[in-house]
């Protein structure tokens, strides 16, 4: 019995044929889909209900044949490494002695769902080859190859250490082939395909189809057929297949002339093509959480980088992970041209111990992938909010390629732990000290977002200020547009007085609550809270106990819908909690305040603080102080339109001199540059 690939009229040894009704390089129409008929509609009910109750039949046959194709898998690889012992022993061995390197090539590929995993091989490349280019493209770099390179690749002996992939559940026996990270276009088309959601195997139906020869139109197109063909049937076909392809060698990319024979005893110099400068970001946060590294990523992309983004399952603020990413969903996106793999992790959650666990899981799911990504990244950038622990991938890919690490410091620690209520000395303090030295340290450039920062980190670590490097935020281009309509909530009557962004302790909303039951007979303010956070119930409810009806909570909104809200605003509210390292930084807030032309009222304190009163564009009271900020509030409401508007112009015109978007890139593109080529901790 045989599978037919349509539009194939035959097949030559060692091809596996499977009839799919005339599938095209191009995913096509559902079959079978039916109108409901003008009459008739009880056999048709009747028609529905028995195509139901097949599908259900369907999806339990499909559940259960996987379990046996999982215990299956476990047997053979089992097995396999068993028999096969004194190959991959000798091979092994072949390998050490000659070339230098490791003996097993790591490398991060793309599973089940385009969930990543380290996938492991016997090393066939020189150390200094690149590593993240498939076989079939690697035809005239025949040096790149080691001396044993082409023989165990021709006999697939390269690939045996994938065995132990399958036994750890990150492969099948039989599937399509799991992606490198250059291969997101064929990724794509597997999506088309729907041929992304099962396991991928040590061999499938394309490899006994032509293998390497094979276009990435039709190896998705085969891959597809075979996930909707599921049966032990076809993975026994490609399975006895598979032998009669490795024995004849069809379908090899090494065996089309890769490295057939190295005459020199010294291997030949690598000639590689001139490449984009290659920039590995790694930020424990990413879009779609509320932060800004995403445009940052794709304007580097326009302004002709590669970028690729190591980061975690979003869940911040809320602490629970976001819709669309559960159960090892969307681990491998490209968005605006940026690849986006993401790491493992635990959410924050809510509670302070499952905060401090989800610091640690990031850092710790993180650092092992890096094992398996390529190395010929040329900078890496780290972006730093908190935990700093977040900076360790990026610092141990670096330990590994000698690729240096530009770490940008946007959160800074220790210091940051004494907001969340760790007292400056104590045990827990003293530990993520002797962290924060070590990451702060190891980095090749280190970057700040506050001038008080290079004071900090000099007088905590005795870091030299002349060796920090100025980097501050800036607002987003869209919080300089006019938006024309008014959100539900804003009185046009009244001074609307706003708050956005994250409602967490370090904020300290609650002042503006108890601010707003100071001046509650004052009609006149109108007060608005925009975003969500760990703090947001609390701040409700105290709302509520206090019978306020001059505060009105929006919750979180799209980044894109946030314009409206400031141009809508008379002045906004920016508040700290007492703490004394949050007189050190100057929240993004700040910068997209200035930037859309609005006066602040702040409960502030240090850098911004300092801003407020240098620009000068508004009113700064202590933090914490609600008194303070009824009193501002009340001042700015007795000002003519007149003097809001200059106040509101004179922060933007501070803005444009300090915080531009184009001098953020300057800075930052001539970093990047700069460190470009330059070895690791040289």
């Amino acid at each position: 019995m045989g599978y037919m690939l349509g539009g194939r009229s035959s097949s030559s040894a060692g091809e596996v044929v499977i009839d799919t009704g005339g599938l095209q390089d191009t995913p096509s129409e559902t079959p079978g889909i039916v109108d409901e008929p003008d009459d008739g509609r009880e056999a048709y009910a009747d028609l529905r209900e028995a195509e139901e109750a097949a599908d259900n039949d369907c999806r339990l046959a499909q559940k259960s044949f996987l379990l046996f194709k999982r215990s299956s898998d476990i047997v053979l690889a089992s097995a396999g490494l068993a028999v096969l012992s004194p190959v991959l022993l000798a091979t092994a061995i072949a390998v050490k002695v000659t070339s230098p390197g490791p003996i097993i090539f790591k490398q991060l590929r793309f599973g089940k769902n385009k969930r990543p995993f380290v996938c492991y091989k016997f090393r066939s490349m020189r150390t200094e080859a690149p590593d993240n280019l498939p076989t079939a493209l690697m035809n005239e770099d025949k040096n790149c190859l080691t001396p044993i390179g082409a023989f165990i690749r021709k006999t697939s002996l390269d690939e045996l250490p994938q065995l132990v992939n399958i036994i750890k559940g990150d492969m099948s026996v039989i599937g399509p082939r799991p992606m490198i990270l250059s291969e997101y276009r064929q990724i794509e088309m597997r999506d088309a395909y729907g041929a992304n959601d099962i396991q991928p195997g040590l061999t499938g139906l394309a490899q006994v189809n032509g293998r390497d020869f094979v276009t990435p139109g039709l190896k998705a197109r085969m891959d597809g057929v075979y996930r909707h063909n599921l049966s032990a049937h076809l993975d026994a076909v490609c399975f006895i297949k598979s032998i009669e392809v490795v024995l004849s060698r069809q379908g090899n990319a090494a065996d089309s002339g890769v490295g057939k024979s190295v005459k020199k005893t010294e291997p030949a110099p690598l000639t590689l093509p001139k490449k984009r400068t290659k920039i590995l970001v790694v930020s424990q946060h990413y879009w779609p959480e509320p932060f800004n590294f995403a445009e940052i990523c794709e304007e580097l992309v326009q302004r002709g980088y590669d970028v690729t983004v190591l980061t975690g399952l979003p869940n911040y603020p809320e602490g629970a992970i976001y819709p669309g990413y559960e159960g090892g969903k969307n681990r491998y996106q490209v968005r605006n041209g940026v690849r986006i793999i993401r790491s493992p992790l635990i959410p924050r959650g809510t509670s302070t111990v499952q905060r401090v666990v989800n610091y640690f899981s990031f850092s710790h799911e993180a650092t092992k992938m890096t094992a398996g990504l390529e190395s010929d990244f040329d900078v890496v950038l780290a972006f730093q909010t908190s935990p700093v622990m977040m900076a360790e991938p990026a610092l141990a890919y670096a330990k590994r390629t000698g690729v240096p690490v530009l770490l940008w410091c946007i959160d800074i620690w220790p210091e940051c732990l004494t907001a969340g209520g760790i007292p400056a000395g104590s045990a827990p303090y003293n530990l993520f000290k002797l962290i924060s030295k070590r990451i702060y340290r190891s980095a090749d450039r280190l970057a700040v977002t506050s001038p008080l920062f290079k004071e900090y980190l000099h007088d905590m670590f005795g870091m030299n200020t002349s060796e920090l490097i100025d980097l501050p935020q800036y607002a987003e281009d869209l919080f300089t547009d006019e938006a024309e309509d008014i959100p539900e909530g804003y009185d046009r009557t009244k001074i609307n007085l706003t708050f956005a962004g994250n409602i967490g302790s370090a904020q300290s909303v609650e002042t503006i609550i108890e601010a707003a039951r100071l001046v509650k007979e004052e009609e006149r303010l109108l007060f608005h809270v925009v975003g969500s956070g760990s703090s947001e119930q609390t701040c409700r409810d105290l709302a509520k106990q206090y019978g306020l009806n001059n505060v009105v909570f929006h919750g979180r909104h799209p980044l894109e819908e946030m314009p409206a809200y400031y141009q809508a605003s008379d002045a906004m509210l920016a508040t700290f909690a007492d703490n004394p390292v949050l007189g050190y930084t100057l929240p993004r807030k700040i910068q997209s305040y200035l930037a859309a032309g609005k006066p602040i009222i702040g409960t502030v304190t240090g850098e911004a603080a300092r801003v407020i009163n240098e620009a000068p564009c508004g009113l700064a009271s202590a933090p914490e102080d609600p008194v303070g900020l009824a009193a501002n509030c009340l001042v700015f409401a007795e000002q003519p339109d007149s003097i809001r508007v200059a106040l509101g112009r004179r922060g933007k015109a501070y803005y444009e001199k300090h915080f531009t978007k184009q001098a953020f890139y300057s800075r930052l593109e001539k970093e990047l540059n700069d460190l470009k080529g330059k070895k690791h901790g040289a």
